[in-house]
């Protein structure tokens, strides 16, 4: 009956462990699996931070830039205007520095503005950056009252 009865200990001893083995791989299981979808969704937040960055880094390099729109000044890339016709048949002109207006369009808007295009010649010695920048300051002038200092 000893026997018998150690027998019955192991059995139970075994299925004990059995049951214990199984309820450890099955909870290692769950554990593997939460850290995969804590990992997959730390990425994806990385991937929309690092988007997010991206985004604000384009928007402070164009502000830092300047670029024209809404009465604000800024380099603007050739290729976001889209000249559409000349708005005045002619030439006008201040000093030595010629200029034409023209309605276009402007990056992704379909809005129709007038665009001045200056134009210095380059014969007359005087640097054609000074010109330009002498004739803004008159149309300014013209136009606000007060002369605009840029340097």
């Amino acid at each position: 009956m000893t026997q018998l009865a150690l027998s019955d200990v192991h059995d139970e001893v075994i299925t004990g462990f059995s049951d214990l083995t199984g309820y450890v791989a099955a909870s290692e299981r769950n554990i593997t699996s939460t850290i995969k979808d804590n990992i997959k969704e730390i990425r994806t937040w990385g991937a929309q931070e690092s988007e997010g960055m991206q985004n604000l880094s384009e928007r402070l390099q164009g502000s830092q830039q300047g670029r024209i729109y809404k009465g604000q000044v800024w380099d603007v890339i050739p290729g976001d205007i889209r000249i559409i016709k000349q708005a005045t048949r002619s030439l006008g002109s201040y000093r030595t520095v010629t200029y034409k207006d023209s309605y276009c369009t402007i990056g992704n808007s379909n809005t129709w503005r007038i665009i001045r295009k200056y134009q210095a010649p380059g014969d007359n010695g005087e640097d054609p950056l000074e010109q330009l920048d002498q004739a803004l300051n008159f149309f300014m002038k013209v136009e606000y009252g007060f002369p605009i200092l840029c340097n």
